[in-house]
């Protein structure tokens, strides 16, 4: 078994849920596959069926911290879950979505839930226990213990008060916001704050008779924090610091979207850094010799910049199905991000390539690379024989024992130094040799080959000039030069392509500028004449 934990910023998260860590866009079939996979199959959960086939969309503890309730759907459900056991406690369905619940009492025993089509259903340890309906769509709730009261606040400019003690509705308690989203109860002082729409919060005492004092929210914010999603904020709450412990930073809020959980501070917007877990039994010493590092946050995925996805030509996919909103960037699929990287950077290879040859005998490395990409290509066209594994030997500049051929400078080999030609002396002299030979020498071809290569029919004989397109180093090859001019210029070692590309002025300077002489009649018909100029403007011209 093992547990998969990631820390990119220093602070360990967990996978308590086990198995490969996917987005919740990924394909659900995809999902599925993973049952047989061996990461799924050596997974090991902390807690039981801690997750929802589609969207959780509240989690809340109960007072006593024993027992965990999550709503979400599809379909809506309730699931309680029992954290000394690890392991699910019951699990409910209802008839339409949770929009918000309260929890009653100490333990599960007693919890309220409201429905999205306005109703108010009462859960006991056995189950529904009561159902009641509020006049309008409800959009909050919130329990005051003491006088055993319950708030509901909705697209209604009042909040609707249900006496559980008593067992009915009491009088409304009118807000001057034509609607209530959220409300939140004290538990110092019993204060009860109703947020509404325009801005406007209201802070009042429980009670019908009391006044209803209001606030607006300042025209400038005090501080501002994005959390780099382009969601709406889900939840705000002050984060109170633990019991007997002073607190060494200011004020912590805690916000929430539908993407991530952030701690920062109130006055400055800076991110909390140290974030430890609550101790939980034998737990963490089940992580620490079971996790396993994750060098990324997703499977199959990539994470870019919006730099990067504008280097990439890809900034016009923000906002779709492609691309998932993640932090700072976003996330893309690993496909799409090579398809795009070798698009945008068509030479990035080659400069690998260059990047990564040794410094040291370089021309050497580069021709042992040619090679062994020559006898792969030849082992794969080759079909193995019966009994032969068609295994190939470690390449040389992977061989360790030759490491140093190609990092220290003692075993540099400088092929155009006097002493390596002493020593070689029929060695081609590098890239220019190669290149005079192509320009000035034609390939013979062998007359009696090329007749059987045209034979029609014989699958054998056609398959012969195919062999012989790239022909084996080791074979010999047959030249002949081009013309007598090519052949006396490869004898001196002159490039004639090098030449016409030199003004005429530069070519008669390098003839030295010699007079009387000849023309000379090419094998073609073609003449040659040469001329020299002299001071009085006379010309010399032979032919």
């Amino acid at each position: 078994m093992s547990i998969s934990v990631a820390a990119p910023d220093g602070v360990k998260v967990y996978t308590v849920a086990g198995g490969k860590n996917l987005p919740n866009w990924a394909a659900k079939k995809q999902q599925k596959s993973l049952k047989k996979d061996d990461d799924y199959q050596r997974r090991v959960e902390l807690l039981q069926e801690f997750a929802f086939p589609s969207v959780c969309q509240k989690i809340k503890v109960t007072p006593d911290e024993q027992y965990l309730f999550a709503t979400g759907l599809h379909a809506p459900r309730v699931r309680v879950y029992d954290v000394s056991q690890l392991s699910l406690k019951f699990e409910r369905h209802f008839d339409a979505e949770i929009v918000d619940f309260q929890v009653l009492s100490q333990d599960y025993s007693k919890a309220v839930f409201l429905g999205f089509d306005r109703t108010l259903d009462f859960h006991a340890r056995f189950g529904t226990y009561h159902k009641t309906r509020i006049p309008r769509a409800g959009r909050a709730l919130a329990y005051t213990s003491p006088r055993a009261e319950l708030y509901v606040g909705g697209s209604a400019p009042e909040l609707w008060r249900l006496s559980l003690e008593e067992g009915r509705f009491m009088a409304p308690l009118p807000c001057q916001s034509p609607a209530v989203n959220a409300l939140g109860v004290s538990p110092a002082h019993g204060l009860l704050a109703a947020a509404g729409e325009e801005g406007l919060l209201e802070s009042r005492w429980a009670r019908p008779r009391a006044g209803s004092p209001s606030s607006t929210c300042a025209p400038r914010a005090l501080t501002v924090k994005d959390h780099h999603y382009d969601a709406p904020i889900q939840s705000l709450r002050w984060l109170p610091a633990p019991p007997g412990v002073a607190r060494r930073q200011g004020p912590q809020i805690v916000s929430s979207d539908r993407h991530v959980i952030r701690v920062w501070d109130a006055a400055s917007g800076a991110g909390t850094a140290n974030i430890e877990p609550r101790e939980a039994g034998d737990i963490n010493d089940v992580c620490e010799l079971e996790e396993r590092a994750t060098p990324t946050v997703y499977d199959d995925y990539r994470f870019v910049t919006r730099t990067e996805l504008d280097a990439l030509g890809l900034a016009h996919l923000a906002g779709t199905s492609l691309l998932k909103p993640y932090m700072h960037g976003f996330f893309l699929d690993n496909r799409l991000y090579s398809r795009a990287k070798a698009i945008a950077e068509p030479f990035a290879y080659e400069a690998y390539r260059a990047k990564r040859a040794p410094k040291v005998n370089a021309a050497l490395a580069a021709r042992l690379e040619s090679a062994d990409g020559d006898a792969k290509a030849d082992r794969r066209a080759k079909p193995a024989a019966d009994g032969d594994d068609n295994v190939s030997e470690p390449a040389l500049l992977q061989d360790s024992r030759f490491k140093a051929l190609f990092e220290d400078e003692a075993f540099a080999v400088d092929e155009r130094s006097e002493d390596y030609k002493a020593l070689h002396p029929s060695a081609p002299s590098g890239a220019r040799a190669r290149k005079l030979v192509e320009e000035h020498f034609d390939v013979v071809e062998d007359d009696e080959d090329e007749e059987i290569g045209r034979v029609a029919g014989d699958k054998a004989a056609a398959a012969r000039p195919a062999a012989r397109a790239k022909p084996s180093s080791a074979a010999p090859r047959m030249y002949e030069a081009r013309s007598e001019t090519a052949a006396a210029a490869f004898r001196s070692g002159r490039s004639l392509e090098d030449e016409k590309q030199r003004p005429l002025a530069e070519r008669v300077a390098a003839a030295g500028g010699k007079a009387g002489v000849q023309p000379r009649r090419r094998p073609v018909g073609n003449r040659e004449v040469t001329f020299e100029l002299k001071q009085g403007g006379k010309k010399r011209r032979a032919g």
